[in-house]
């Protein structure tokens, strides 16, 4: 407990970087998403001034492993990658920033049990209270963060949140399998106090005698609850604590996740407590022949199969699961197929180095015009064609933006994680064995099960979902990397070879992390000054008061000069207040960092408003070819042929999309329509 004490200071910082997920500032423009990130941000500050202390007064060394060397490689690519847009360099970086210090004070400060094992109880701790609060929404007691779904909790819709909470699935039931040695125990020692109370109460401490027979008072029942209750709370240990928090947070799991509907958090989760019950497989049945559960081991049969027969039976059961899964959002997986399909594309053009940071978003627009273009697109996928932001796996994203080169990093790190660990010696076991965090295991390396399945659950989220673009998630994957890496550290008598820093490099190295603190400082300030004129513009914009609006737009730009959002906004104004030759230099300049069919309808607007109808024509078709089963773009070409004189054209794509099938009927579409027939009838 006293070490548990002394380590509070350093505590404070991951409770805060995980309580990013409740950050939320509604005077910022993404006043649900943003926040997070600055917060994180912001305490890149304290964990360098930690470092730094912690360095100059010598009460740590900088070790690195091969693991550690190879995140560093991948930082490194990560910054050289965001220069190919040079003003998206700065937020890349910040990011960056953030996270190898959050990384860098696990590792150098989190090495010993108690404080791992407080670190965990942290973790569970903020998803338990996020659960809690996707409780609350369920039953109508707060209000959700999205007018669709009742359940996101302190995020903007129910996957981020999904996501965030389901790696404390499989942490949690880690937790209670490594406890539950420690809950047998005292329920063994109050077994034993019974005992002696009823020993007690036969020698007539807690009883009276009435015509010859036995009758116990209220103060002996009272004497007994106390007596039960001071014994069990001098035996709640840590890991007794553990062991029923565990359960709560376990059950409050399985309460909120199946309303949150997030089939990627459901085979995160699946996935992550299978690598937790496969490794402590051995301790199970143990476990349920040492509590006289044989009848039901027996009657289960379940240790009784043939290896191969159980592999086959978990084949079916997953592959029965993933149809099912599939069948019940089909049109969003379609949807994200056909992401993965144009993703390709953009792959096979640059595989080596990536299209850079921010390349997803600048050129997957385009890239599925093409698509369509060629043929290559079905009728099918054009209903469920989109522009989305993130490709919906994120190793995908990785190999478009970074490269062949970035993935091999990533997946070099993941290797050093989940790799089997040998001890050096036979000498160094039983060190090992002490040292570990959880004592009671037998196995180490099955004992890395707690933290390597809930890392293992969120990388099964990021297959289908974009995790990287959530602060609190990319928390997360940072604190469990930084916790195996202690974990396989020399200090326990594993195998991973370390690199000592020399001192006076360590403090060379340490001066520059001190040197930063004013450049972090600085960019997060402007960021939340961009974000927070931004806001004030939008909110001029709805009540369309263009001018002061351009006003706030041009302010928010000063502090982020190369958001493709805002410079597309921008350009609607603009557009709106009908200052053509400005929209359009604003709106072509949004291009280079975002490919949306918004930006190119409103291009053809300018372009049409200044006379220039070809340029308006290839504007429209490509708004159109983005997302063919959109309405809209084609209405706009129909007009414009209209007003070109073009009769021919206009009224074949007229004709054309009257009988056009829609995906969402609207009354816009109907309005669409009805102009549409009386133009055929003019």
């Amino acid at each position: 407990m006293l070490k548990v004490l002394k380590a509070i200071p350093l505590l404070i910082v991951p409770l805060l970087c995980l309580g990013s997920s409740f950050v939320i500032d509604h005077k910022l423009m993404q006043g649900v998403i943003l926040p997070k990130w600055l917060w994180v941000q912001l305490m890149a500050i304290p964990t360098l001034l930690f470092i730094v202390v912690g360095v100059f007064l010598k009460k740590t060394r900088i070790i690195f492993t091969k693991a550690d060397i190879v995140l560093i490689a991948l930082v490194i690519w990560l910054i050289v990658r965001a220069s190919v847009n040079a003003h998206l360099n700065e937020v890349m970086v910040l990011k960056v920033l953030a996270g190898v210090m959050i990384w860098l004070f696990i590792r150098l400060f989190f090495s010993s049990q108690e404080v791992i094992k407080a670190t965990l109880f942290i973790y569970m701790a903020v998803i338990a209270s996020q659960c809690i609060l996707g409780l609350l929404q369920l039953y109508g007691f707060l209000g959700s963060h999205h007018s669709l779904f009742p359940i996101t909790g302190t995020f903007h819709n129910p996957g981020p949140f999904s996501g965030f909470v389901v790696s404390g699935l499989p942490m949690a039931l880690g937790v209670y399998f490594v406890t539950r040695k420690k809950r047998i125990t005292q329920r063994a020692q109050r077994g034993n106090n019974k005992e002696e109370f009823h020993g007690e109460e036969e020698k007539g401490l807690f009883s009276v005698s009435i015509g010859g027979g036995k009758v116990t008072t209220w103060s002996s029942i009272m004497n007994g609850w106390i007596s039960g209750l001071i014994t069990w709370v001098k035996q709640l240990t840590g890991d007794v604590c553990l062991h029923y928090f565990s359960q709560v947070v376990i059950v409050l799991l399985l309460l909120v996740l199946p309303a949150a509907r997030s089939r990627a958090a459901w085979l995160a989760g699946a996935i992550g407590c299978a690598y937790v019950f496969w490794f402590f497989r051995k301790e199970l049945k143990t476990s349920l022949r040492a509590d006289n559960y044989r009848d039901f081991a027996s009657a289960l049969r379940i240790f009784a199969l043939p290896k191969k027969l159980l592999v086959f039976i978990g084949l079916l059961v997953f592959l029965a699961s993933f149809i099912g899964l599939y069948k019940f959002k089909q049109g969003s997986a379609d949807g994200r197929l056909l992401m993965w399909q144009v993703s390709w594309e953009m792959i096979k053009d640059k595989p080596v180095m990536g299209w850079g940071s921010g390349g997803f978003e600048a050129h997957y627009g385009d890239y599925q015009a093409g698509w369509f273009r060629s043929g290559k697109g079905t009728s099918a996928q054009e209903l469920v064609a989109g522009t989305p932001d993130a490709p919906f796996n994120e190793l995908i994203r990785i190999w478009v933006e970074y490269g062949v080169v970035g993935v091999f990093l990533v997946l070099g790190i993941l290797y050093f994680c989940f790799a089997k660990l040998r001890r050096e010696s036979q000498r160094d076991t039983k060190k090992s064995l002490r040292g570990f965090v959880f004592p009671s295991c037998p196995d180490i390396y099955r004992g890395f099960a707690i933290l390597q399945g809930s890392l293992l659950s969120i990388l099964v989220f990021s297959l289908f979902s974009y995790p990287l673009d959530v602060a609190p998630i990319v928390v997360q994957i940072i604190v469990l990397i930084a916790l195996i890496t202690n974990l396989q550290s020399a200090t326990y008598g594993l195998s991973p070879k370390t690199y000592n820093l020399n001192p006076i490099i360590s403090k060379l190295a340490a001066l520059v992390l001190l040197a930063l603190i004013p450049y972090i400082a600085h960019q997060t300030l402007n960021q939340y000054k961009g974000h927070k004129h931004w806001k004030e513009a939008y909110q001029l914009y709805q009540y369309q008061i263009y001018d002061d609006a351009a006003e706030e737009y041009e302010k928010a730009l000063q502090y982020l000069p190369a958001n493709g959002l805002l410079l597309q906004v921008y350009g609607k104004c603009l557009a709106m207040d009908e200052k053509w030759e400005q929209a359009k230099e604003e709106l072509s300049e949004a291009s280079n960092f975002r490919s949306d069919p918004i930006l190119y309808t409103t291009l053809g607007d300018t372009y049409k408003a200044l006379h220039t109808y070809d340029q308006a024509e290839k504007a429209y078709w490509h708004a159109w070819q983005m997302v063919p089963h959109k309405f809209y773009p084609k209405y706009l070409l129909v007009k414009l042929y209209d007003e070109n004189g073009e009769n021919e054209k206009a009224r074949n794509l007229a004709s054309e999309l009257i009988g056009k099938e829609v995906k969402v009927e609207s009354v816009a579409i109907g309005e669409m329509k009805n102009e549409l027939m009386r133009l055929l009838q003019k």
